[in-house]
């Protein structure tokens, strides 16, 4: 029973992604970008994409963008959202 009650998430040290979040709540996890690298975020798109969830990250900065449209080639960025 204590295994079932982890296994939704992944635990990447410097974040800990919700994989299981859509099917609950109806709305994919959300990176929120402040305090993190954009090796980070990367890092989290990557495992979240792995898991066949939606990416979204808010507040990013371009570079951080810029980074993730190399793994994500269909991502958009809105620099006033």
């Amino acid at each position: 029973m204590e295994k079932l009650k982890v296994l939704p998430y992944e635990d990447l040290g410097f974040a800990k992604i919700d994989t299981h979040r859509e099917l609950r709540r109806d709305y994919p996890e959300v990176i929120f970008c402040p305090g993190k690298t954009t090796e980070q975020i990367v890092h989290i798109a990557k495992k979240m994409r792995e898991a066949k969830s939606k990416v979204m990250a808010v507040r990013a900065e371009r570079e951080t963008y810029e980074a993730i449209k190399d793994i994500l080639p269909e991502a958009s960025y809105f620099e006033k959202a």
